[in-house]
């Protein structure tokens, strides 16, 4: 049987994530004694300090269970060396979700009150906060040994495990997926470029419209991209739609059109149609 199938109770929960590598802490949730009013961002704030110091020392399991029946929440501080995506827009949850599956990826995924919570194996120093992905969307990243999240069996019924795995199994965050320099301005322009084409791609009205996409790909071409990143755009683009023998086809037609027009300016032409369509 799938462990993720499992009914678990809160202790076996708990003594799950702090098996798992994840500092457990206090924090208020709808604790009488901490947040009588029961707010839901209150019950997110830790009622213990330090937990990022290397001398912090967490309380017995029996402890955090005598908070979690009188409604406290118990936090999960992230091991160094990890990092979770936490993200609530469905575009960018079906987006992270095609790349893990696409490449194969073994991933942790938690359910939230209004998302989900994505684990990844993480060599880059990142810091937790809200940046675009190299794929274009914006994610918020929480930083191990920085930050901590909330799961199950805290806010009961609204968090879940959906894919549990071992800290030591997971994948690299892969490239795509992780932010992008701010000083790097041709990336940030690829990044939300690919990003408006997808949304414009995954619109109904728009579907069979390749204008966008057209410009989008001559513009990579213009810029010297060779055809497998260019490829790799176009996968995210078009997700389980994208066919490789259709887009390898479709990327020698435009080199073929860039020969035929090389004084075009095409990122005045990509960026016009995308005022066109109301996308900027």
């Amino acid at each position: 049987m799938n462990e993720n199938s499992v009914a678990l109770g809160p202790e076996e929960l708990i003594r799950r994530n702090i098996a798992n590598g994840f500092i457990p802490i206090k924090c208020c949730g709808y604790h009488p004694g901490h947040n009588y009013m029961r707010d839901y961002k209150s019950a997110k704030i830790s009622i213990q300090t330090g937990f990022t110091e290397e001398s912090f020392v967490p309380q017995p399991v029996n402890e955090l269970l005598n908070h979690h029946y009188q409604g406290g929440w118990i936090g999960s501080v992230i091991p160094k060396g990890y990092v979770i995506l936490d993200v609530e827009d469905t575009n960018t949850i079906n987006l992270i979700e095609y790349i893990n599956k696409n490449r194969q990826l073994i991933v942790g995924v938690h359910k939230s009150r209004n998302g989900k919570h994505y684990i990844y194996k993480c060599s880059e120093d990142i810091s937790g906060s809200t940046y675009y992905c190299t794929a274009g969307s914006e994610i918020t990243y929480r930083a191990g040994g920085k930050n901590y999240m909330i799961f199950a069996p805290s806010d009961a019924g609204n968090r879940a495990w959906e894919n549990f795995v071992p800290l030591a199994e997971l994948a690299e965050l892969p490239k795509a997926l992780s932010p992008l320099s701010t000083t790097d301005s041709h990336s940030i322009l690829r990044a939300l470029s690919i990003n408006l084409c997808r949304e414009y791609h995954h619109n109904e009205k728009h579907r069979n419209e390749k204008s966008i996409i057209m410009l989008f790909v001559l513009c990579l071409l213009d810029l010297e991209e060779d055809d497998d990143e260019v490829k790799a755009s176009l996968k995210i683009i078009y997700g389980d739609a994208y066919n490789e023998n259709t887009e390898s086809e479709f990327i020698g037609k435009m080199r073929s059109r860039i020969s035929e027009h090389e004084t075009v300016n095409r990122t005045e032409a990509f960026l016009q149609l995308l005022k066109k369509r109301e996308l900027i």
